[in-house]
């Protein structure tokens, strides 16, 4: 958890542990994690409790097969399937990279253009933007501290002077202790995918990253991104359950 809970307020609650990032309601960073059996449905009540009393939307994201029965149990109770993502894990001595020399790599730092980085990975999950919405000042100031702290490691990908990709790292550790690291927010712009961009941004993350960590993991959100993720080396190692509880 270390790698997830350090930039958000965490609390346990029952059998559950609710992470909320306080700065920004998105339903993707504001969710709760199972950390043992669920053993009364009064537990669910709970968390849904526990999300209402900080105006979230109940969200829970979790491994299929860490958690046998509990899909079903959120199912009954009303959440939404938001759908499936294959989990995959990629060893340092399994990596291969994947380089496209017409993508220029930078890694962000608080003095960057982070306004426009940020725009690019809202724009970037949302296809029907025509232009990517402003970055409020907390937020920015969020990604500030993240990457002055080493909390984040964020790269960028250039082709021809435009930043069109991005992806995120971030360091953390095992239940066993042992260290991994995260992949997330990896998009590229509409326009300029199946351009070798994301996976040059992903390759140069994790060749910086097997300098000192032994497992890097992700979810992938797509068919088409698994494909990516699986040329540079990553293994499938369960499947990632999102369910959420939208208010009627």
């Amino acid at each position: 958890m270390a790698a997830t809970s350090r930039f958000r307020q965490v609390t346990d609650v029952g059998p559950f542990r609710l992470l909320i990032e306080p700065n920004n309601p998105m339903s993707f960073l504001n969710y709760a994690v199972p950390v043992s059996t669920v053993q009364r449905l009064h537990d669910i009540e709970d968390l849904i409790k526990a999300f209402e009393a900080v105006d979230r939307m109940p969200r829970l994201e979790f491994t299929n097969e860490l958690w046998p029965g509990l899909a079903d149990a959120l199912l009954d109770r009303g959440f939404n399937d938001e759908g499936s993502n294959p989990r995959l894990v990629c060893h340092r001595d399994d990596f291969r990279s994947r380089v496209n020399p017409e993508v220029s790599v930078e890694f962000l730092t608080s003095a960057s253009d982070l306004s426009g980085a940020i725009g690019i990975q809202q724009q970037g999950f949302t296809n029907s933007m025509t232009r990517a919405p402003r970055a409020e000042d907390t937020m920015i100031n969020r990604w500030r501290t993240c990457l002055d702290e080493g909390i984040w490691q964020v790269a960028t990908g250039a082709i021809e002077g435009r930043m069109v990709s991005i992806g995120t790292g971030i360091p953390g550790s095992a239940p066993t202790g042992e260290p991994i690291f995260e992949i997330c927010g990896v998009t590229t712009l509409p326009d300029f995918r199946n351009r070798g961009a994301a996976s040059t941004v992903i390759s140069t993350i994790l060749m910086r990253t097997f300098q000192s960590e032994g497992i890097a993991w992700l979810a992938a959100g797509t068919d088409d991104a698994q494909s990516v993720y699986e040329r540079l080396g990553f293994k499938f190692a369960g499947i990632q359950r999102n369910l959420s509880l939208v208010a009627e």
